[in-house]
Parts: structure tokens; C-alpha cells; sequence
């Protein structure tokens, strides 16, 4: 496939090894103590040298003008080399890294030495405007958490997003007015646990990806909770190399009547796995009469039944029977839709009339 070429031959060249052509970016956070942003040109080195093989779980970072060393000295761990030029600025066309790591320090024989003394690992990572990159790598041990704050709207748009490995991630709206997601390429999750976009105080605006893929085996649970108000996917797939499928959970705050609220595409799961469909968080204002598709996957999926069952859903509608909005759910094979009846005005001022006549006879009584 076209968007599968992309992903991979995009991976690939960020993924080299060597001094290259392509600007890379690698994010160090901010300095004694002050907060991590993004946004800051300060708190980036750009690299002149980079070196992909090895274990992730730490990047061994070189000071400036020890190249010649990172081949040498890097262990079993990514590394790379701060350039002598920190005069470039990052663009749609540059890579980035977020990643757990150790400064290194020259030795008097020459040789660069890392110590866990200085081993960093920025979180939060705050996004306080609109950021264009070209591919974003992470890898943040245990937690992080990506924070859209302070600007009326904030976007993030990038080529591709590869998350590896990071126990809870999560693309938080804080302060920020509106958060949205582009993701022009893959948006990749491979060996984490916990993916959040979104949190039921802050729902992402939007989220895009030309496809939403797991790489790699995953032999424990893995877990994707979307509080996101509109999702455009090309392709999406929640099943590992190795046959496991993601626990998928779907928030809803937003009913928007033109279009699905969660478009996914081709998309693939498990024939016995469940996507879970959550109402709590509902804004219930201005519900009219109609029909709202909620999710939609176009006719090459697969995993799903056909028209007619609601057997692929869990669906959490409790707070429209609180709300005592008369509804219903239909399945047709692509698009899980939910029919809302609102009673007409006559209706309306019939079951009023009613009970007003109640209680007047209970006070006769």
C-alpha cells in the first residue's frame, strides 16, 4: 500500500545511521528546574551525527565535537552528537526526538564517559503554540505527557509520530483553548501499555492520521482511550505482530449530526475483541431529534459483524437513560449509529398537563 511505503521508507531514513543530510532535532528540556516547551528553540540541540542502533530506553547524548567518538563509546544505547552549529531552526522537514537521556563528558584521554548522575527524562512537554516537524520519535520511560497550553488553539503537526515503548502516554489539553492532532503519515504505537489522547477534563479538538498502527509483538495488555471529539483515520489497525488487540475505549463529549465522529477506515481488530463506546462525558445542551453516526470503518475491515448486532460494542449510555433522552443504537455493518427521539412539544406539554394533575389530586387527598 501507498500510506505503508511512506511510513516505513520514512522510518527508514530517519533511522540512519550516520552524519546526515536531514536535520535532527533532539529535545534536552529546560534547565535547572524551569518547565519543558516545546516551543523553545533553547531547549533543542540539533545533532550532527546520529547513530539508531541499539536500545532505545536511553540515548547517550555527545557534546559538541566528539563525532569521531559515538560509534566508540555509545554502548548498547542510541546516541548522537550536538553539532558546533546551533543556527538552524526546526521545520516540516526536519526529525525530532523525545527521549530518556544521559549527557556525556569528555575523559582526559579523550574519550566520552556517561554517568546516571545526569540521566534526564522531560516530562511534561508542553506545547504552548502551533508546532510543525517533519518525523517525531519518543521515548520517555513510564510517563509522558504531551500538554497543549496557554494559546487559544495549538497544533501539532508532524509527519509521522512513532511512540516506542513508553508505559503512559499521553496528549493532554491543559490551558489551551483548542488542541488538535496532524499526523500526515502513521501515527505509531509500538510496545506501550497506555495510550490517552485526550482526558475527560480536556477532549483533543481533532485528531488525523493517514494510519493508526501498532508495530511490533505485544505480549501484555495495551490499552488506547480516545477523549477526542472528531478522529479521521485512513487506515487503523489495534492488533500487534503477535495477534494481541489493543482495549480500545471511545469518549464522547461532542454529537455532531454532518459527519462520523470517529472515522477509522480500513481498519482491523480481533473477530472477539470489543471497542467500547463511553457517553458519560456527554454535553447533553441542544440534543435534537436524529441520527448521529458515532464510529464508521469503510467495507475492507475486518473483525466486524455484519449489519445488524451490536456484538463488536460495549456501549456506556447511562447518562442518556438519567437524562431520560429515548434513544437507540443501530449497527449496519459500517457505521454504529445512534438514533435520538425527542418527544414534539404537544407531547411535551401532554406529560406536563398530566403531572400537574397529579399532584393537584394528591393535595386534594
Amino acid at each position: 500500500m501507498k500510506t505503508k511505503f511512506f511510513s516505513l521508507l520514512s522510518f527508514c531514513v530517519f533511522a540512519a545511521s550516520s552524519a546526515f543530510a536531514v536535520d535532527t532535532f533532539f529535545f534536552m528540556g529546560g534547565s535547572d528546574g524551569a518547565a519543558n516547551i516545546a516551543n523553545d528553540r533553547s531547549q533543542w540541540v540539533n545533532l550532527s551525527t546520529y547513530n539508531s542502533s541499539g536500545d532505545t530506553f536511553l540515548f547517550q547524548l555527545f557534546p559538541e565535537g566528539t563525532d569521531d567518538r559515538v560509534s566508540t563509546d555509545k554502548g548498547n544505547y542510541r546516541a548522537g552528537a550536538i553539532s558546533s552549529d546551533q543556527s538552524g531552526m526546526i521545520t516540516s522537514e526536519t526529525n525530532i526526538i523525545f527521549n530518556r537521556y544521559c549527557l556525556g563528558e569528555v575523559q582526559p584521554d579523550g574519550s566520552v564517559a556517561f554517568n546516571d548522575a545526569n540521566v534526564k527524562n522531560p516530562s511534561p512537554i508542553i506545547f504552548n503554540s502551533d508546532f510543525t516537524a517533519g518525523n517525531m520519535f519518543a521515548r520517555i520511560n513510564w510517563t509522558v505527557d504531551f500538554q497543549f497550553a496557554e494559546a487559544d488553539s495549538v497544533t501539532l503537526r508532524v509527519s509521522e509520530i512513532n511512540l516506542n515503548y513508553i508505559s503512559n502516554a499521553h496528549f493532554t489539553k491543559t490551558t489551551a483553548g483548542e488542541a488538535h492532532i496532524r499526523v500526515e503519515g502513521s501515527f505509531i504505537w509500538q510496545g506501550g501499555d497506555n495510550l490517552y489522547l485526550g482526558s475527560s477534563s480536556g477532549f483533543i479538538d481533532s485528531f488525523y492520521a493517514d494510519s493508526i498502527e501498532v508495530w511490533g509483538p505485544k505480549t501484555t495488555a495495551f490499552t488506547f482511550n480516545f477523549y477526542v471529539n472528531e478522529i479521521d483515520a485512513a487506515t487503523t489497525n489495534f492488533t500487534s505482530e503477535d495477534g494481541n488487540c489493543a482495549t480500545v475505549n471511545f469518549y464522547i463529549n461532542k454529537l455532531d449530526a454532518s459527519q462520523a465522529l470517529f472515522y477509522l477506515g480500513t481498519t482491523t481488530k480481533l473477530d472477539d475483541s470489543v471497542i467500547n463506546i463511553d457517553f458519560s462525558y456527554l454535553d447533553t445542551d441542544g440534543i435534537g431529534a436524529g441520527e448521529y453516526r458515532i464510529l464508521s470503518v469503510d467495507s475492507r475491515s475486518e473483525g466486524f459483524t455484519e449489519s445488524g448486532s451490536l456484538a463488536d460494542f460495549n456501549i456506556n449510555d447511562d447518562l442518556l437513560d438519567t437524562m431520560g433522552i429515548e434513544h437507540n443504537f443501530e449497527w449496519d455493518g459500517q457505521n454504529l449509529i445512534l438514533n435520538v427521539t425527542v418527544p414534539e412539544p404537544a407531547e411535551v406539554a401532554a406529560v406536563f398537563g398530566l403531572l400537574a394533575l397529579f399532584a393537584a389530586w394528591r393535595r386534594r387527598r
